[in-house]
């Protein structure tokens, strides 16, 4: 990359902030394995090399000599894409190995991705201590399970600045053209008055499910109907009457609405949780991050006298600008149908963005 990966940003983050996230999911402790204090900044113990120059096998050596726990976790910094269900399932075949690692179709095996024993330090030790310092070699001579993994993309990693470019877009968007999608530069810029009204206008005729997508975790009330509660993302059906945003669409007419309190990281999974309830109908769903995982039959993006710079990469998936003038939008929600499972916009007219990135 010509400079430290791990700092690098993809998709509005460092690369060293997604395997943070990941690990802060399903571990009591993080360390770092680097040689550069500037790793300080994330709040964990940096654990530098023991044996210099001998590539990641040291990284291991000096972060288990650290550990004070059997049962270790090992991420590289340069794989985003890995979701937490990789991690579960290499967790439910530790029993007496010592090591588990996934393997690719064709049998390329992923060594830094996986579960170590502290009880392998002494070997481990040993080999470089010979000189030998391949993880294959490592996995060999100690009591190691492979989990096939079906998903290689889980595995993708950056290397090379093309890296970045090719794959700071999914290589493929979910179609989901019976979704309206509306996302904003941020807080109060009028996101859900404009979801209610299009509710209102829909549920005329259609029976219209509203989603309301956060990454901020907030205590569920009591009487709400928890769909799903796993411990990195939330669901719930809204059943109130209050002011929160999911029941604002439920009292404009909304059939059901559903709230989602996940981190980027577990949106997808948590989203696909309740896909096959959002198939057949209207469905309106506020998401600051959704247009990253699914194409929507339609996506606005209401913006503010300003767009922050970590919003600025939506040009790049062609939504309809909304601006508000007293409150009244540009964009007439007349204009907007649902017709054969599909949400449509009469008007080819797009706002421009002053922003766009060429």
């Amino acid at each position: 990359m010509g400079t430290d990966k791990a700092l690098i940003l993809f998709r509005g983050k460092k690369l060293i902030e997604y395997s943070i996230a990941l690990m802060k999911e399903i571990c009591h402790h993080i360390l770092i394995s680097a040689n550069n204090q500037v790793y300080n900044s994330f709040g964990f113990p940096v654990i530098p090399d023991n044996f210099q120059g001998i590539g990641p096998l040291a990284g291991i050596e000096a972060c288990l000599r650290y550990s004070q726990t059997r049962i270790n976790l090992v991420v590289s910094c340069d794989t985003p894409f890995i979701n937490i269900n990789l991690f579960r399932d290499i967790l439910n075949n530790i029993e007496n190995n010592q090591a588990v690692v996934p393997v690719l179709k064709g049998g390329k095996v992923e060594p830094l991705t996986g579960y170590y024993s502290k009880e392998i330090l002494p070997m481990l030790i040993q080999q470089i201590e010979k000189r030998d310092y391949k993880m294959q070699n490592l996995l060999k001579q100690v009591n190691t399970k492979y989990i096939a993994l079906a998903d290689y993309h889980l595995l993708n990693n950056l290397n090379t600045p093309e890296d970045l470019i090719n794959l700071e877009q999914p290589d493929t968007l979910k179609n989901c053209p019976n979704i309206l999608l509306i996302a904003g530069t941020g807080r109060n810029a009028g996101k859900t008055m404009l979801a209610c009204e299009i509710i209102r206008h829909l549920s005329k005729t259609a029976d219209v499910i509203g989603v309301k997508i956060s990454s901020h975790f907030h205590p569920v009330e009591s009487g709400q109907k928890i769909v799903a509660n796993p411990a990195y993302y939330h669901i719930i059906e809204e059943t109130l009457h209050t002011s929160k945003d999911s029941s604002r669409m439920l009292q404009a007419g909304a059939k059901k609405v559903f709230y989602i309190q996940a981190k980027q990281d577990n949106l997808e999974e948590a989203f696909n949780t309740i896909s096959a309830e959002l198939s057949c109908c209207p469905v309106i769903c506020e998401s600051g991050g959704l247009h990253r995982y699914i194409k929507p039959g339609l996506f606005l993006f209401v913006r503010g006298e300003e767009i922050p710079e970590n919003k600025k990469a939506m040009s790049d998936y062609d939504p309809v600008i909304v601006s508000f003038n007293n409150s009244i939008a540009n964009v007439d929600v007349g204009d907007i149908y649902f017709y054969n499972n599909r949400i449509c916009y009469t008007s080819q007219t797009k706002s421009s963005w002053p922003c766009s990135r060429k």
